[in-house]
């Protein structure tokens, strides 16, 4: 799990929300699009408090670690972002 974007690089402002990128091989059950819906889904059914606006990219193992050799926004999350888990 990763914390990236303006909270994790210090600039965040009153419109920003939380990026999260998450790593699981449960999201292969899921198309790319569908997951950070459905993560956002069950958080909220955990929860009864107000949540903050939270955006998820969810991957499996496997386009993480292909992503993380490309020129891609994985690259940028590994690099800048603060890893939580």
């Amino acid at each position: 799990m990763w914390l990236w974007g303006s909270y994790a690089y210090g600039q965040p402002n009153e419109n920003s929300d939380l990026d999260i990128a998450l790593v699981s091989k449960e999201f292969d059950k899921y198309r790319f699009i569908k997951r950070g819906a459905e993560v956002a889904k069950q958080l909220k059914t955990w929860s009864d408090k107000e949540l903050p606006d939270i955006d998820f990219l969810c991957y499996t193992p496997q386009e993480f670690a292909k992503k993380k050799k490309e020129v891609s926004l994985v690259r940028q999350i590994i690099q800048k972002g603060i890893r939580l888990v």
